[in-house]
């Protein structure tokens, strides 16, 4: 509804009010930011980037996803409870990662699939997608959250 003081106009939403547009553009531009932040991941090792600006990036990504969800649907990516798993299963990585190397010799975080004639490389893109993936979904775990209380 457009009301105006003065001649000028001015639209008069409620509070929460979900538009068309922004469900349409967020969820078209989600798929292409998940993809771009998998980008940043894996060729972090090549060019600025790597795990935490990629896992950002896909943050951004499931937040698109989540906006443009309709009012009340969720997909699976953006489910508080997955995202919290996704989480905790790159903690867990991250530990056994640093872990493995320790215990081979390798050094905290050392590449212990040196031994085994496997390229540093390999080891280095791991640990950015997990390390992409934890913090991707720990940024989106907390900014889902924020959406559904705001929703409330």
């Amino acid at each position: 509804m457009i009301a105006g003081a003065g001649g000028v106009p001015r639209l008069e939403r409620s509070k929460g009010h979900r538009t068309e547009l922004i469900d349409v553009v967020t969820g078209k531009l989600g798929p292409v930011v998940l993809i771009f932040g998998l980008y940043v991941m894996m060729f972090g090792h090549m060019s600025p980037g790597g795990g935490f600006q990629g896992g950002v990036v896909v943050a951004s990504g499931i937040v698109f996803l989540a906006l443009g969800s309709r009012a009340g649907g969720r997909s699976r990516i953006t489910e508080p409870g997955n995202l919290a798993r996704i989480e905790a299963l790159g903690f867990l990585f991250l530990v056994i990662a640093s872990l493995v190397g320790s215990f081979t010799g390798a050094g905290y975080f050392g590449n212990p699939l040196a031994r085994a004639g496997i390229s540093p490389v390999v080891y280095i893109i791991a640990l950015n997608a997990v390390i992409g993936l934890k913090v991707g979904a720990g940024i989106s775990l907390m900014c889902v959250a924020m959406l559904g209380e705001a929703e409330s």
